[in-house]
């Protein structure tokens, strides 16, 4: 077998062994079913600390490239059979209101570790795609966990396969999965807080139907949070149920509200032509706070609430590649544009 040595450069060690030790595997130098070397036997062979050996085979393990026997070793997995049943299912909102990157981010980073993806629209009659994508060799699934999802289906996942909620969990039951989820109480808890420690204790909230779990539910629950802490008064207005008129009378009177909390940056759109019309100013009269930091957001500079869909995104792979279930909260944060500036 041909000597390949480790070189000082500015890549990682772990990434070097790593890429030697992959480059024997696919080579052939290695063979499907041999033991590769042990981590002593990479110490010894590279020069190479116990940290750096133990993470490069760690790397291969959660790629596929290799498998572990305990009490035997750590052999050379048929990776080439894995590789091409690496598909992973995608099933995202994908609602041009919502502008949510789920779709740009999960697929660019799956694509960059050799998965193929599957993308399906949870709101474009998914249930068909999702049924035809169960028949066929599939490494996983990542699911906006939405409650128009069908979970019924996921009776017929295979038991193999590699199962991650993100984003929101409005299911029936939980499941043998990782749950990757933004901290909806911990948004709506921000955004509160920042108005009513402005002063502003008067505060329209637009949303949508509150059902419990669901996330116009966590949601308030976290604006209630901040509001037993620093007082103030909420009206809660379902926007699909408001007419122009009362925004209107609503803002003509003398116990106008003073904040808004938009539960999407899109909902407040309107609302933005009435106080227009009625000359209230933004944010000297009314402050707004929105939420997602859409491109809604970014075009009438409103300050909104991010849910990290990066992060979101990043853990979610993370788990799918380790197979570890595990249930994490990412939390948000404030973007501050001029409709509520930090230092209001």
């Amino acid at each position: 077998m041909e000597e390949e040595f480790i070189q000082i450069v500015e890549v990682p060690l772990y990434k070097q062994l790593k890429n030697i030790l992959k480059n024997l595997i696919e080579k052939g130098k290695i063979k499907t079913g041999e033991r590769i070397f042990s981590e002593n036997e990479l110490i010894s062979r590279y020069n190479v600390s116990s940290t750096t050996a133990r993470r490069a085979l760690n790397e291969l393990v959660s790629e596929g490239f290799l498998y572990r026997i305990q009490g035997k070793g750590t052999f050379v997995a048929d990776y080439k059979s894995l590789r091409n049943h690496r598909t992973v299912g995608v099933v995202v909102e994908a609602e041009e209101y919502s502008h949510l990157p789920f779709t740009r981010y999960l697929p660019s980073q799956l694509q960059s570790l050799d998965y193929f993806t599957t993308l399906m629209d949870i709101r474009n009659n998914v249930k068909p795609h999702l049924e035809k994508f169960l028949q066929e060799k599939y490494f996983g699934l990542i699911v906006d966990g939405y409650s128009v999802f069908p979970f019924e289906i996921l009776s017929k996942l295979r038991k193999s396969a590699r199962l991650v909620f993100i984003h929101r969990f409005e299911g029936p039951q939980r499941y043998n999965a990782s749950y990757i989820l933004a901290d909806y109480v911990k948004g709506g808890y921000l955004a509160a807080k920042h108005l009513l420690k402005a002063g502003r204790k008067n505060v329209l909230i637009l949303s949508f139907k509150i059902e419990p779990g669901w996330i116009s539910d966590l949601f308030y629950r976290g604006c209630l949070q901040a509001q037993k802490e620093y007082g103030g008064k909420f009206t809660y207005l379902i926007t699909r149920e408001t007419s122009p008129a009362t925004y209107r009378e609503m803002f003509n009177s003398s116990d106008r509200p003073e904040g808004i909390l938009s539960f999407g940056d899109f909902r407040v759109i309107p609302v933005l032509k009435i106080l227009e019309e009625l000359k209230v100013k933004v944010p000297d009269d009314v402050a707004i706070i929105g939420y997602y930091n859409t491109l809604w957001g970014e075009g009438y500079s409103l300050t909104s609430v991010s849910i990290n869909e990066k992060l979101i995104s990043t853990k979610a792979v993370e788990m799918l590649e380790k197979g570890r279930n595990e249930k994490i909260y990412v939390e948000p944060k404030i973007i501050f544009r001029d409709s509520c500036p930090e230092d209001l």
